[in-house]
């Protein structure tokens, strides 16, 4: 049984167990966020406040992405 979880791992499960560490979590999620189709949309504008002038053109691109029939790899 796991009584100490170790600085920076993830554990799931009963009983629980590592099942990973954060910092390959983070460099996944990283890769994944520079390869969503509105990434350069945020950078063009900051991504450190909201821009009502790009929502509109953002919910169509991930609607379009989350929605679309093409939905292998996601």
């Amino acid at each position: 049984m796991l009584t100490d979880v170790a600085p920076g791992d993830i554990v799931g499960g009963i009983p629980a167990r590592p099942i990973g560490k954060v910092a390959d979590l983070v460099e996944k999620l990283k890769v994944k966020t520079e390869a969503l189709p509105w990434k350069d949309l945020l950078d063009s504008h900051g991504l450190h406040y909201h821009n009502p002038g790009i929502e509109a053109e953002l919910t169509r691109l991930r609607v379009e992405y989350f929605y679309s029939d093409d939905q292998e790899g996601r």
